[in-house]
């Protein structure tokens, strides 16, 4: 009963200017309370945190030695052992996540436009890339944020056929087939979003039909239809009232 009234939180620190690592606090779930952040594992400006299934492996991006880092979740205490690290260069990740039963680790490279999938071991442990794609298109519609490749995220679709990447320079959404045995993704196909919209995360609906994407400089949310590796735009939303002036951007959504 105490495991299901309490989560545990882990937080990367590279954005607010911490060396020392990622932190880990505990949730109340009934009461909201959130515990005294402790050091979990010290790694050097940890970034974007991923875990496996079950939650028995946490992942990190960050860190000028490193590309990614697998550590396993300890049952109790929920303290971080370092099971390896996996280098590779000119690549900096800014988001990751796990898919095929956490067989693979999927991510993508802000500053060198490029998407990886790096084959996971039962135990957690990282292996060498399966695949880096490299994307070079920038619409300059934004002529300061767009000006040069950039991609913001990639995630895999609900059945885990596809890997979906948010273009956020080529105002695209990249299709990649996902292959389960090798890892290895190939491109299949690009859906376009508005020009300038600016691509960033996006979601998968549990039916499989729908995708969901959020538009940094759009100021938007827009829902795609979802077949057979198909998107086709249906709707955009703003996600701020009609008599808003100021300047605002987008970051997540689920």
């Amino acid at each position: 009963n105490h495991m299901l009234l309490e989560a545990l939180v882990y937080i990367g620190t590279a954005i607010v200017g911490s060396n020392e690592g990622i932190y880990l606090s505990r949730l109340n779930l009934e009461t909201g309370q959130l515990s005294a952040p402790e050091l979990a594992a010290a790694t050097e400006r940890p970034a974007f945190l991923a875990t496996g299934p079950e939650d028995r492996v946490l992942y990190a991006t960050g860190g000028k030695s490193s590309t990614v880092a697998a550590f396993t979740i300890g049952p109790e205490a929920g303290t971080l052992s370092l099971i390896n690290r996996q280098v590779v260069s000119e690549m900096s990740l800014c988001h990751i996540t796990t898919a095929l039963d956490g067989s693979v680790l999927l991510g993508a490279d802000y500053g060198h436009a490029k998407a990886v999938s790096f084959p996971l071991q039962p135990d957690g442990r990282i292996c060498a890339p399966a695949t880096v794609l490299t994307y070079d298109q920038a619409s300059n519609v934004d002529p300061q944020r767009q000006n040069k490749p950039h991609l913001h995220s990639i995630n895999a679709d609900s059945s885990e056929k596809f890997a979906l990447v948010c273009d956020f320079s080529g105002d695209a959404i990249r299709i990649c087939a996902l292959d389960p045995l090798t890892k290895v993704l190939t491109a299949a196909g690009s859906t376009p979003s508005a020009p300038g919209a600016g691509p960033r995360h996006l979601v998968c609906h549990p039916a499989g039909k729908w995708v969901y994407v959020i538009n940094e400089l759009g100021g938007t949310v827009s829902l795609f239809d979802f077949s057979d590796g198909a998107l086709t735009h249906r709707q955009t939303v703003a996600t701020l009232p009609a008599d808003f002036s100021g300047k605002n951007t987008t970051a997540e959504v689920a």
